[in-house]
């Protein structure tokens, strides 16, 4: 019985071991199996043989063209877009071109005019791009016109860039600036101040000018005329007279009165047309002298004479005199003072003279008289009388 049973038993167990064996191999079957399959799906796959692999291949192709039908409707969705943008944008191009057309359709290029109250009219400019000339040069038909601001420059000088300098231009009412031309303007007194245009259009400032046979001097802007004006010459200034055409004089007398029934003042253009100035001048026979701009007259004047100066005395006429009295009132019934021109024409001072047969002394410039005075005789001072008339007695 126990030899059944250990038999059994060994049966049993030997059954369990070939089960866990044949499990075993199983296992291992399949498994080589799987890696069979795995290495026959990768042969395949290298060849492109097997049917999985083909079927593989086909799913694959088909997710392929799948994805590129997703690509392509992707991609005419962004064409469409795409399309749709420029759409709107040309879309809005368009009304904006529209509704700068309907702008422009406002305003027409070209010339505006507008009226002012003294009746006068002030021109602006629409440019071809419809903005407004401003603070510009504009040749429109052939001819220059500068705005000065957004208002045509016309009827009279205006100030205008060119090449970066800034100068004065004259622009009649047409708005055409002015060449080689005279411009007047009239002043409060009656009379008129002259400007003049360059060639070039520019002002004549500061500067002589050779105008139609003649020279012109601008004092600043205006032509200078009426009277003495000083103006530079080769580096050098002088005042030159100018009439009232604006010609400068040349050994010519000038004289300006003084009111009040007193004498004129007398001054003089030189032959090179500078003013005479503190000099001696020969005129039609005669010596004159200018004291400072004037000429001396009416009295006694220092002058120089040969590095030294001495008084003369000159006449209304400017003449110097010679061997002459000379009275000078001193108010309140007084005795008037007495001076006397010599031979030369130099006052006596401080010195005996022989005049007409009688000794007269000078004690400074003035002859003595009524009375005792001391006077020099050989070195020695002494006291001696003198009658009115200055006789020494």
């Amino acid at each position: 019985m126990k030899k059944k049973l250990w038999l059994a038993s060994t049966t049993v167990l030997a059954g369990l071991a070939l089960g866990i064996t044949s499990v075993s191999a199983d296992t291992n079957v399949s498994t080589n199996s799987s890696n069979m399959n795995s290495t026959t799906v990768a042969t395949t796959n290298n060849v492109n043989t097997d049917s999985s692999v083909v079927s593989t291949q086909v799913s694959n192709s088909d997710a392929a063209v799948t994805s590129a039908s997703a690509d392509t409707s992707a991609q005419g969705s962004n064409v469409a877009s795409e399309q749709q943008t420029t759409t709107v944008a040309q879309s809005v191009t368009a009304t904006t071109s529209q509704a700068r057309a309907d702008w422009y359709s406002g305003y027409s290029t070209g010339w505006q005019s507008s009226r002012n109250y003294d009746g006068t009219y002030d021109w602006t400019y629409r440019k071809t791009d419809g903005t407004q000339a401003s603070n510009e040069w504009l040749l429109i038909n052939g001819s220059w016109y500068y705005f000065n601001g957004p208002t045509m420059a016309a009827n009279g000088w205006c100030d205008a860039p060119w090449y970066g300098q800034y100068h004065s231009y004259y622009f009649d009412a047409n708005g055409h600036y002015a060449t080689n031309s005279w411009h007047a303007s009239r002043n409060y007194d009656g009379t008129y101040d002259w400007t003049y245009s360059k060639a070039d259009g520019t002002q004549a400032n500061s500067e002589w000018l050779w105008i139609n046979g003649a020279w012109y001097y601008f004092d600043g802007p205006t032509m200078a005329a009426n009277g003495w004006h000083d103006a530079p010459w080769y580096g050098q200034y002088h005042s030159y007279y100018f009439d009232a055409n604006g010609h400068y004089e040349t050994s010519c007398w000038h004289s300006t009165s003084n009111g009040k029934n007193q004498y004129p003042t007398w001054t003089y253009s030189k032959a090179d047309g500078t003013q005479a100035n503190s000099e001696w001048l020969w005129i039609n026979g005669a010596w004159y002298y200018f004291d400072g701009p004037t000429m001396a007259a009416n009295g006694w004047h220092d002058a120089p004479w040969n590095g030294q100066y001495h008084s003369y005395y000159f006449d209304a006429n400017g003449h110097y005199v010679t061997n002459c009295w000379h009275s000078t009132s001193n108010g309140n019934n007084q005795y008037p003072s007495w001076t006397y021109s010599k031979a030369d024409g130099t006052q006596a001072n401080s010195e005996w003279l022989w005049i007409n047969g009688a000794w007269y002394y000078f004690d400074g410039s003035t002859m003595v008289a009524n009375g005792w005075h001391y006077a020099p005789w050989n070195g020695e001072y002494r006291e001696y009388y003198f009658d009115v008339n200055g006789h020494c007695l």
